[in-house]
């Protein structure tokens, strides 16, 4: 009721039990309506804030190879430059570079008259050694004839000591001009061997079966030397690769084991296996690292020359997968029902924007990614889904 005053005023006990009423049944209304808007689903922070939206990813099996990898420049396993024995002038080649060639095979031929000449020449002179043996043997055969004759006479007394003495003279003296003409025919024929084997430096061979590589330019008439080289033939069925690797990884290498060839040049796509053929026994001690040969036997496409990255295989490391920025200081954000949950992560290896998780997370949890610096644990968010699908 309101007074002359204009203030409300209550007056009597049934007043009062009226105006507590009133404030009590408005209270429980407004209970009420708050219970109903706590109800519905959040959309805002306490704050009024819209909830962040988050992106997440699911960890993925994965097993990451634990390698180490060096670069090489390949070569042929068999390789060798070729230069004649003698000085002359090439007067044919017979081969060019990428022809397949044979062990003993005649590349090219130096000018060789004469040398020619020298060989005709001790042709003659052996054929004359010859022709002297057989007249000194005719002669050693006379002579001893003539002896024999003459000891039957000097027996029978028709011939004297002196006539005797005179036919063993003349058989000394014709067994040594045979033993002389017997040591100029094999002086003769020694020296047209020796002839021929000259001949043979003026003819340049190939020393293994192979491909030529190079000709280094060289023409009928050019002037050719023994430090002048004319040709390079490899053996291109295997290739090697050297390479240095630090003392401290040749623990995880061993003889035998296989390595992973990739030529700069023909790209990833092409993987050739190679060997490790040697482990050097010792440590270059300005580098501290160790040299070790590779031989790749099916080379194909490589050739002598290419750069070429070996890889070898340490070892390997099984576990789940995330992005790399989904960490921070071994810790990631899990989604759980729209609450932000901090996990305690132990990480392996990283790969390409890329890490494993070896301990801490299990494959049907979602990870927050990128890590989310301005939530924390029990911050609300909303999933968007995997973004890698």
């Amino acid at each position: 009721m309101i007074g002359k005053n204009g203030r409300f005023t209550i007056k009597g006990g049934k007043g009062i039990a009226a105006a507590v009423a009133v404030i009590l049944v408005a209270a429980f209304l407004m209970v009420r309506a708050s219970g109903r808007d706590s109800a519905k689903p959040k959309t805002h922070t306490p704050k009024g804030e819209p909830t962040p939206v988050v992106r997440t990813v699911q960890p993925k099996e994965d097993v990451y190879l634990d390698t180490l990898e060096a670069v090489s420049t390949l070569e042929a396993l068999e390789d060798a430059i070729i230069s004649p024995k003698v000085t002359g002038r090439i007067v044919r080649m017979s081969a060019k570079p990428g022809q397949r060639v044979r062990k003993g095979q005649v590349l090219a031929l130096l000018d060789y008259s004469s040398q020619e000449a020298q060989v005709n020449a001790s042709y003659s002179q052996l054929k004359a050694s010859q022709s002297a043996v057989l007249q000194a043997k005719a002669s050693l055969d006379d002579a001893s004839r003539e002896l024999e004759r003459y000891e039957k006479l000097f027996k029978e007394g028709y011939a004297t000591r002196q006539e005797l003495d005179k036919r063993k003279t003349a058989l000394d003296q014709a067994r040594a001009s045979y033993r002389q003409a017997l040591a100029n025919a094999g002086a003769s024929a020694s020296a047209l061997s020796a002839q021929r084997i000259n001949r043979q430096d003026y003819i340049i061979t190939a020393p293994m079966d192979g491909v030529v590589l190079d000709d280094y330019g060289m023409a009928p008439g050019t002037l050719a030397s023994p430090s002048t080289p004319v040709f390079r033939v490899a053996n291109l069925k295997a290739l090697k690769g050297t390479v240095k690797l630090p003392e401290t990884e040749i623990r995880y290498l061993k003889e035998g084991m296989e390595a992973r060839v990739v030529s700069e040049a023909l790209g990833d796509e092409k993987v050739f296996k190679g060997r490790l053929s040697t482990i050097y026994p010792y440590v270059d001690t300005s580098t501290r690292t160790v040299k070790v040969q590779v031989i790749i036997q099916d080379p194909k496409d490589l050739r002598p020359g290419m750069l070429a990255r070996v890889t070898f295989i340490k070892g390997s490391q099984k576990g789940l997968v995330i992005p790399s920025d989904a960490v921070r200081d071994g810790t990631v954000m899990v989604l759980e029902k729209e609450t932000v949950k901090p996990v305690k992560v132990k990480l392996g290896k990283d790969r390409e924007g890329l890490v494993m998780v070896t301990h801490g997370l299990s494959l049907d949890q979602r990870v927050i990614a990128p890590y989310p610096e301005d939530l924390s644990e029990g911050d609300k968010a909303i999933d968007q889904g995997d973004k890698r699908n």
